[in-house]
């Protein structure tokens, strides 16, 4: 990294430039931009679920590897048999060299990174490499890592690189929007990327921003702009997805009642609230939320709320969350209700698919949630989730404590 110096500039998308990173945080106090945990429900430690499953590499790059079909596709209409690789250890000589290569097309000589260059970034924690290739020629580049100076927790977007010729083909934003789902599946909270400052940056920024990046702070000895986007089940990116999962439910509870409609919030207002709070009216009053504690949950990450109603009516809920107390890969299943009228349909079973499906669209391997032995009709709960797949983890005084797989 340059000690108090721009070593590469931006113009376009021809790539990033590097600064000294540490000097940067502290001018700009971004420190308190690095999220702590917040105050939690589950404070002892033995409510936790201290380590990985076994299967969660597995998983993840099961997700990746869906997600590369998914844009290859989307590259096709923009490139002639276009390919995705990405390497995030044993850096080729051959790789680094296809690199460079894109690097001598698309950068003025003052531009470009050495072979040492890029070497030495490759060093750095959770180094990565995504290429394009057309028709087994490279095409397009990203290089990321985490900078020393910063949280793990964020990933550094250092140069996007793209030949001349394949500029202005729309290739940049799918490569971000690839590179913002891979982020997110490794468990990265934010993507830090800086441009140069001035009105060279201009439609820089725009870009980034259309792609979910805030611009953060322009004020380094009048060098740079920090951008920021924020990796959260609601990036701009899994839209399509959610839309899809929507249609599907829809489907299936056409065939349950007359006039299903479904709603996916990430964002809970007043009147997302009171759904909850006029459902649970169907649990005893000590199982019940009352508002201020729902807008607590409400404020943590990745909280995601289902909505189910018939003719306009909500008839069911389901409110999931990541909980700052359990480790990365665990989401929170908090609370399902049904009216009484609509249980025993199989709404219940179609509620559980759907939010395992939405947390397949991030980190999570696992969720955990919490349920009686018996629900107030009689229904044996633990036996209703170990048939959608859930086992029990610990067996409390007044409940019991259950995970399902998210794979």
């Amino acid at each position: 990294m340059g000690a108090n110096k721009v070593e590469k500039l931006v113009d376009g998308n021809k790539g990033v430039f590097e600064i000294d990173v540490e000097e940067y945080i502290k001018e700009n106090k971004l420190i308190s931009q690095i999220h702590k945990k917040e105050k939690t429900s589950f404070s002892t430690p033995k409510m936790l679920i201290d380590r990985q499953p076994d299967y969660h590499e597995t998983t993840i790059n099961e997700r990746k590897e869906k997600v590369i079909d998914k844009f290859t596709k989307k590259l096709s209409e923009k490139l002639s048999n276009p390919k995705i690789e990405i390497t995030n250890k044993a850096f080729s000589d051959e790789l680094i060299e296809e690199l460079l290569s894109i690097e001598k097309d698309s950068f003025s000589n003052e531009l470009r990174y050495s072979t040492d260059d890029i070497k030495k970034r490759l060093q750095q924690k959770a180094s990565q490499i995504i290429m394009i290739y057309e028709n087994k020629t490279p095409v397009g580049f990203i290089l990321s890592y985490v900078s020393p100076n910063l949280s793990n927790e964020i990933i550094y977007l250092d140069t996007i690189g793209i030949i001349s010729e394949k500029q202005n083909l729309g290739l940049g934003q799918i490569m971000l929007q690839l590179y913002s789902k891979i982020s997110l599946f490794d468990g990265f909270s934010q993507i830090y990327v800086l441009t140069e400052k001035g009105e060279k940056s201009e439609s820089l920024i725009k870009f980034y921003k259309r792609n979910g990046f805030e611009l953060i702070s322009n004020q380094f000895k009048s060098i740079s702009n920090l951008l920021i986007k924020q990796l959260t089940l609601k990036i701009k990116e899994n839209i399509e997805d959610f839309e899809v999962l929507k249609t599907e439910l829809v489907t299936t509870l056409k065939k349950i009642i007359p006039s299903p409609e479904v709603e996916i919030l990430f964002d809970l207002d007043h009147n997302a609230l009171q759904v909850i709070i006029d459902l649970e009216k169907e649990f005893d009053i000590d199982l019940r939320y009352n508002r201020e504690e729902l807008k607590e949950r409400s404020n943590y990450k990745d909280t995601f709320l289902a909505i189910i109603k018939d003719d306009g009516i909500p008839i069911a809920s389901s409110l999931c969350y990541y909980d700052p107390s359990l480790l990365d890969h665990t989401i929170f299943f908090d609370t399902m209700c049904i009216r009484q009228k609509y249980q025993s349909k199989g709404i219940g079973k179609l509620i559980v698919k759907s939010m395992l499906d939405i947390s397949k669209l991030s980190k999570y391997s696992q969720a955990l949630f919490y349920c009686k032995n018996v629900s107030k009709e009689g229904i044996n709960l633990i036996e209703f989730y170990k048939k959608l797949g859930a086992r029990i983890v610990e067996v409390l005084e007044d409940k019991i404590k259950m995970i399902f797989q998210v794979k």
